[in-house]
């Protein structure tokens, strides 16, 4: 089953119902990333990239506001006096880092240098889209059209793909507070991009263990779809990597459209 995107994006993202509905991975099979696809459908793992790979270079960078620094200073001193008494710092210490004076600046240097250096250590994402119709989504991630795209089951409230989160397009820049909420931190860094990118209509699999490839259920891939210009030799492997599962799946085949700039996706296993 193949649902329209917009039927298929209202689905998924409706909190107030099932919220189930399928995600979308464009693949090329351009030399060794034939080989990626292959186990993504053969031994069902997938590859976590790490922000440092990405094409955006807006994409997962630190970048914070100081917000009010009286307000900084003052957080920042209790939260080391905090930590010293956990640690048992000697009293006399303790007094030395209470007077210490905070520099804003120098503080907000070094934390963002240290978050970046956090988020492409550990940081790991998983690109999906919602929509598997989108012309320039073919031609950029499927190298022209000659790839294919992976349709995955996504259960809202559990599941592998439960966790997955819409990715929020923006005119503006999001700069959160330095020590404001971790969520909306998150939120800003991870999960929002420049609204050039808004076509592609992302969801993120965020991970923080910096693993960067995992097993998902087999039965979560529920479909494939081949590209209008995938060559007779890439068509035959693919089916034949399908045929070595021990779930079955359905296979589409993209065709252009003869009278609209669309493509239309019919059934052929």
């Amino acid at each position: 089953m193949l649902p329209p995107a917009d039927e298929n994006a209202s689905a998924i993202s409706n909190t107030k119902a099932s919220g189930e509905g399928y995600v979308y991975r464009f693949r090329d099979l351009v030399g060794e990333r034939a080989g990626w696809v292959k186990q993504i459908i053969v031994e069902s793992k997938l590859f976590f990239s790490s922000p440092a790979r990405f094409n955006d270079p807006f994409d997962c960078q630190a970048r914070y506001q100081i917000g009010d620094p009286s307000k900084l200073k003052t957080r920042v001193k209790a939260r080391a006096t905090e930590m010293a008494y956990e640690s048992g710092m000697p009293r006399w210490q303790r007094r030395q880092l209470e007077r210490a004076r905070v520099h804003p600046e120098i503080l907000l240097n070094e934390l963002t240098k240290g978050a970046q250096e956090a988020i492409e250590k550990d940081v790991r994402v998983l690109s999906l889209s919602s929509t598997h119709e989108n012309i320039l989504m073919w031609s950029h991630y499927t190298f022209g059209h000659q790839g294919i795209c992976l349709q995955f089951r996504l259960e809202a409230d559990r599941g592998y793909f439960a966790g997955a989160q819409p990715v929020q397009y923006s005119k503006d820049l999001p700069i959160p507070e330095l020590l404001g909420d971790p969520m909306e931190q998150v939120d800003k860094l991870l999960l929002t991009k420049a609204i050039d990118w808004q076509y592609e209509r992302e969801w993120r699999l965020v991970r923080t263990d910096g693993i960067t490839l995992d097993h998902f259920p087999p039965q979560l891939l529920t479909g494939i779809i081949l590209g209008t210009n995938i060559s007779q030799e890439n068509k035959r492997g693919v089916l034949e990597w399908t045929e070595k599962r021990s779930d079955s799946l359905a296979v589409y085949a993209a065709k252009r459209d003869s009278k609209a700039f669309r493509l239309n996706f019919d059934q052929i296993r």
